[in-house]
């Protein structure tokens, strides 16, 4: 899939390697892009501005927040391991000395809110996927055992929805399972590409999809 890139980029000036890298290349492409940080913000139009930044930064751009979905159903074929949302109860009293806290009811996972929970597992290797509308723009080894870099598995996605834009992480297991890591929406994430044309063309596409669901 060829993407026209015909956004004006702007760019959370933060300590960022990937960020910096992916500003120069639209610099140097001659690509309309600025920096935006606690004192400077972009002046003009935001009409058809993308922005990148970490998840707090995006998200006061987009004027909305996601609930994260790290393990979506569609990819439950990859899991390996059983991942749940704590529901027990349980009837507490303090173990270490009287009346500190009443005996209460409480479920499982209360003390941290909204949680999700996995079996631990043991990756050797990790992946980056950038995955949009079913196309794959770029895998990227990150993570492993020996930091030895290895090519990225083919990742099927056949079995994501059409219309989906979103970071995946995969890994393989020590048992030799090639499993999801986590899912991501697009946006907060860490560019391990280089391939800058084809990461610029993927957060246009992402940013586009968020604003739309």
């Amino acid at each position: 899939m060829f993407c026209m890139i015909d956004s004006t980029f702007i760019i959370q000036n933060a300590d960022d390697f990937g960020r910096l890298m992916l500003f120069r290349w639209l610099r140097d492409n001659n690509y309309s892009c600025f920096w935006e940080n606690g004192v400077y913000k972009y002046g003009g139009s935001s009409d058809k501005c993308v922005y990148f930044g970490d998840v707090t930064w995006t998200e006061e751009k987009l004027g909305k927040k996601f609930r994260p979905d790290y393990y979506p159903e569609f990819l439950s074929s990859y899991f390996y391991r059983k991942i749940w949302k704590p529901t027990d109860e349980y009837f507490v009293k303090p173990a270490d000395r009287y009346k500190r806290f009443d005996g209460t009811l409480v479920t499982e996972g209360r003390l941290l809110g909204d949680i999700i929970c996995s079996e631990v597992v043991n990756f050797t290797d990790e992946w980056r996927y950038y995955v949009a509308n079913r196309e794959v723009f770029a895998a990227e080894w990150y993570k492993g055992a020996d930091d030895k870099e290895k090519p990225a598995p083919e990742l099927d996605t056949n079995v994501f929805p059409s219309d989906y834009v979103g970071v995946v992480d995969m890994g393989r297991l020590d048992n030799g399972k090639f499993a999801l890591v986590e899912a991501h929406h697009p946006y907060g994430f860490g560019l391990y590409s280089k391939d800058y044309q084809k990461m610029a063309e993927f957060i246009e596409i992402g940013w586009k999809y968020l604003k739309e669901i």
